[in-house]
């Protein structure tokens, strides 16, 4: 494992699950106890995903949460997807283990919060390491879906990579990876990140308008 993709490399920010907030530590200079806007709140907040907060749309979401921890365990060989017993669940983690090993990625920073330090956001993405691509060894970051491909999705990892670039993580090439029932994946590149980026950097602007004229729903996730 190279030394320069271990997580020691970011800088400390604090995640509270329950509310999803984040928050800059105290001893952190001038910004210390600022909390700080998530990726996801941004994004939800200026309705790019354009998605209505339905029982159904919850339930896809939990799920997605659901494969995401098992993807997790299964990078940390807790879990392997012989040992689960939901067929749904099962055949997504054979997808993320097929697209693993098809792309010989070994994750070196998994679901690790962190934030911008000049922007003032953060976010946790789901991975970063090392994957094999045409013959080369290259700085990999990956977002792992269970839905269908949306464009809000190449503005979230966008601002993830951002922020692996701030904290001295750089980041040769971006993927989204949508899981599949069937056993199946597709890999879907992001290769607009300065557009993409944009974007995202005036969704920030517009929700802390939104935010200090205290405009629309200030608890979006």
């Amino acid at each position: 494992m190279s030394d320069n993709i271990k997580p020691t490399a970011i800088k400390p920010v604090i995640f509270d699950a329950d509310t999803h907030q984040y928050f800059i530590p105290e001893e952190d200079g001038m910004l210390r106890g600022n909390e700080l806007v998530s990726v996801s709140r941004v994004l939800a907040s200026c309705d790019m995903y354009g998605y209505a907060k339905t029982m159904k749309n919850v339930e896809k979401m939990n799920f997605g949460t659901k494969i995401h921890s098992l993807t997790h365990l299964c990078d940390q060989f807790l879990i392997s997807s012989e040992e689960v017993t939901d067929d749904e669940e099962k055949g997504h983690l054979i997808a993320y283990e097929k697209f693993r090993d098809d792309m010989k990625f070994i994750p070196s920073v998994m679901e690790h919060p962190m934030y911008h330090g000049k922007y003032l956001f953060a976010g946790t993405a789901d991975k970063y390491g090392i994957a094999v691509i045409n013959g080369d060894e290259l700085r990999t970051l990956v977002e792992i879906k269970t839905g269908k491909p949306h464009p809000a999705h190449y503005i979230q990892v966008a601002a993830y990579r951002e922020m692996f670039d701030y904290n001295g993580l750089p980041v040769d090439r971006t993927f989204m990876v949508y899981l599949q029932k069937s056993g199946d994946y597709k890999m879907i590149e992001s290769v607009n990140h300065l557009p993409d980026l944009h974007t995202f950097l005036s969704a920030l602007n517009v929700w802390r308008w939104k935010t200090k004229n205290k405009i629309g729903k200030q608890d979006a996730e």
